[in-house]
């Protein structure tokens, strides 16, 4: 239902919008509260000039290698993911100024990030064994 201003609405479709106003807002809350479901990732679908990126809790076992191709992301979010690793190939990303990692209890190994890398995040990854950092 859309609504274009308050003199074409009834009372009624107010009321049917206030309700699906709540129900998004509920089923919005519990997508960041619950894991969220294996689902498959086209990069190449995605916008080039995307800036902002958050796959945390997407259950991803590995990231994806063309993740490189998004050049202009600036915000990364990869946290509570079960992955090992991630791509060698971070460094393509050469605007990224923030990426989160915590809660990535399997990530063993953080690989060299690109020096735009200011905040980075790797809270609670228990199994980190070696970050390489270049100055």
């Amino acid at each position: 239902m859309i609504v274009k201003n308050q003199s074409d609405s009834t009372p009624s479709d107010m009321k049917k919008l206030s309700l699906l106003s709540a129900v998004k807002s509920r089923q919005s809350f519990r997508s960041w509260v619950l894991p969220r479901k294996n689902l498959p990732l086209n990069i190449a679908s995605l916008p080039q000039f995307l800036k902002s990126l958050d796959m945390a809790y997407c259950n991803m076992s590995e990231i994806p290698n063309d993740l490189s191709s998004l050049s202009s992301l600036e915000y990364l979010n990869l946290s509570g993911n079960p992955f090992l690793s991630l791509s060698r190939n971070m460094n393509g990303l050469s605007k990224l100024q923030t990426l989160l990692l915590d809660y990535c209890t399997n990530l063993e190994m953080i690989p060299e990030l690109p020096p735009s890398v200011e905040i980075l995040s790797a809270l609670k990854c228990t199994s980190l064994k070696r970050v390489l950092l270049t100055y």
